[in-house]
């Protein structure tokens, strides 16, 4: 019966690791941080000779034209010219790919301030380029990476989660409801693990002890199945205090 009682936990023990492996594997193809992986790319004619990938194009008076104001409202997306995928376009004699989601690799500038990843971008006064939103407007995306370059004429890139939006005092308050509800989510996990897994070590600990009394001869196996269970507690612990961390951090 002990026997039987400790392989079904060293299974546990097992599945609660490969759990935690999944969850790991899951979040991280899931963050967009791998790299380039822009959505589906229409070719576009740019009346500016200058535009090149990574660029914020604009539709002005039906023309698309590089972005050249801050909070661009008629901002469509960004070139990329290596886009997985794209629709044909006859009428366009440039060849530039024009894409409007994914994860595009964009041209930035410090000129609004340091950009920090989860910063929203939006247009700037620099033909093209995307720099830190300070305020309420239209945004191009979330920056996926760091860029904290002093010079503010120097220009950069770094991958952006494009997605063209009004961002308003809501939408803010929204970003740090989801925000504040995953601090919330990873502290419960972490608590229920942790106080879980001394319950339980706690309740195995003591029915050992009272097994070790009344049957001193099979103290070994006894011990050997505290020693399981012991690692079985620590298995629950880390597995809930990663998924917390993980929830957290992206």
């Amino acid at each position: 019966m002990l026997l039987a009682s400790q392989r079904k936990n060293e299974l546990m023990a097992l599945f609660l690791i490969f759990l935690g492996i999944v969850v790991l594997h899951n979040v991280y193809a899931q963050s967009g941080t791998g790299g380039d992986v822009s959505g589906i790319g229409i070719p576009v004619s740019v009346d500016d000779s200058g535009a090149e990938d990574g660029d914020i194009i604009s539709l002005i008076d039906g023309r698309f034209r590089l972005s050249t104001t801050s909070f661009d409202s008629n901002m469509m997306g960004v070139i990329d010219n290596d886009a997985v995928l794209s629709i044909e376009n006859p009428e366009a004699s440039t060849g530039l790919i024009l894409v409007t989601s994914g994860s595009p690799i964009v041209r930035v500038s410090t000129i609004s301030g340091k950009i920090a990843r989860g910063d929203h971008l939006t247009s700037t006064e620099i033909s093209g380029i995307a720099g830190k939103a300070n305020g309420y407007g239209y945004v191009l995306g979330i920056a996926l990476e760091n860029y904290d370059e002093e010079d503010i004429e120097k220009i950069g890139r770094i991958p952006v989660a494009v997605n063209i939006q009004l961002f308003t005092p809501l939408t803010d308050f929204k970003a740090n409801s989801i925000l504040t509800f995953r601090y919330i989510l990873a502290f419960i996990i972490a608590l229920v693990s942790v106080t879980a897994g001394f319950m339980y070590f706690g309740k195995v600990t003591k029915s050992g002890v009272e097994a070790l009394g009344r049957n001193p001869l099979a103290a070994r196996i006894i011990q050997f199945g505290v020693l399981l269970n012991l690692l079985l507690t620590a298995g629950i612990i880390i597995v809930g205090v990663v998924i917390a961390y993980v929830i957290i951090i992206f």
